[in-house]
């Protein structure tokens, strides 16, 4: 058996297809919103069209990421991509580009880049990492303190940056802390 059909059957495919239709739903009230009689669906200048070619470039991503790249890259090198991250945090703070009051983009010529958003995706690898070996408990002291501290750097670099809205996203890591089993009283006393 090929390691792509094995891939495509350990897809979430009900939760893709919600996506899908949240994607398609997206675009169709963009369209709709901005949409003008003497233009074509395809007219690449407009919003719409603009759309279509990064929902393209997303899917692109997103296949790259499920069947080029393999599974075990990610375990490897979570760490390097934490630390990376967490250099282009502190970037961010020392040579970043002021845009609505918050300090969080990187100009790099014409492309601004904020390391935040990148940030979520490192810290649930490095979490990954850490939480999957077989001897991980949250009934262990050192565990917990490993987990918050991988969590907690970034989140005080997005915080200099006054980015307190993507600080807040990493709460969200909690519920899956209380899935691994994670005392229900420290998310109540939340």
């Amino acid at each position: 058996m090929s390691s792509d059909s094995i891939i495509s059957k350990k897809l979430d495919w009900v939760l893709i297809g919600c996506y899908i239709f949240l994607v398609i739903c997206g675009w169709l009230n963009i369209y709709s919103s901005s949409v003008d009689v003497e233009h074509s669906v395809f007219d690449w200048q407009a919003k719409y069209g603009m759309h279509i070619i990064w929902i393209g470039s997303a899917v692109l991503l997103a296949l790259t990421i499920l069947y080029v790249i393999p599974a075990r890259f990610y375990s490897v090198f979570s760490w390097w991509i934490y630390a990376f991250t967490l250099l282009a945090l502190a970037a961010v703070i020392v040579m970043g580009t002021e845009v609505n009051g918050s300090k969080s983009w990187l100009a790099l010529g014409p492309v601004r880049v904020q390391p935040a958003e990148f940030s979520k995706i490192s810290i649930a690898l490095v979490l990954a990492t850490i939480m999957e070996k077989y001897t991980f408990r949250f009934s262990n002291m050192q565990d917990v303190v490993k987990v918050f501290a991988a969590m907690g750097f970034p989140m005080l670099l997005i915080l200099a940056e006054k980015e307190t809205g993507l600080a807040l996203v990493y709460v969200g890591f909690l519920l899956a802390f209380y899935r691994e089993g994670m005392n229900q009283w420290v998310i109540l006393s939340g």
